[in-house]
């Protein structure tokens, strides 16, 4: 329990130093719900469906001179996240190992954010983030994702792609004609959080 509580302390030290760092900012809320209905076609029928899930944390501060929402997922592991060349890229199976659920995620609680009139009442941009707590004391680390070697500093330019990609693999998903299928990379399988 002591290394425990010192492991748990060194982390909040990290990230308030962190935080303290990044200042200004204005925190909106952890532990944020956050639901949309997208649009999805079912053996050509039109459907709505909800999807979303429950925001670390969710603030606003300066970029570069612009007042701009963060949606922020922490992540407790080491940063092993690898590079997503494209919006395309977060739907293929072979960059899992990338951790392209994590982007999935992160993505779409943004572009919640960023439509919602409770949330984002200024229709401010929104910026989706990863935040590894163990590279908080790293003066020079950023958790601003990116999309081949370009920050995200708003999900509105990848929005209308990725709603695209999202409809078809939900379409695919509720598809009675396509089976589901074991994963044929199996090395992908080790990434999963169900394995």
């Amino acid at each position: 329990q002591l290394i425990n509580r010192r492991v748990i302390l060194r982390f909040l030290k990290d990230m308030l130093s962190y935080d303290v760092r990044h200042t200004p900012f204005t925190l909106i809320g952890t532990e944020l719900k956050a639901y949309r209905d997208i649009d999805v076609a079912i053996n050509a029928k039109a459907h709505k469906i909800r999807i979303g899930g429950i925001i670390d944390r969710l603030d606003c501060t300066l970029i570069e001179g612009t007042p701009t929402m963060r949606v922020i997922d922490y992540k407790t592991g080491f940063n092993i996240q690898g590079e997503i060349p494209s919006v395309e890229d977060i739907f293929n199976p072979d960059f899992i190992k990338n951790h392209s659920d994590y982007y999935l995620q992160t993505f779409l609680y943004s572009i919640i954010v960023r439509h919602s009139e409770k949330l984002n009442p200024r229709r401010l941009p929104v910026s989706p983030q990863l935040l590894f707590v163990q590279k908080t004391h790293n003066p020079d680390y950023t958790p601003v994702l990116q999309i081949g070697d370009k920050p995200v500093w708003d999900i509105a330019e990848h929005e209308d792609k990725y709603i695209s990609c999202l409809s078809a693999l939900i379409s695919e998903i509720f598809n009675p004609d396509i089976p589901f299928t074991a994963q044929p990379n199996e090395t992908n399988c080790k990434y999963c959080g169900f394995r």
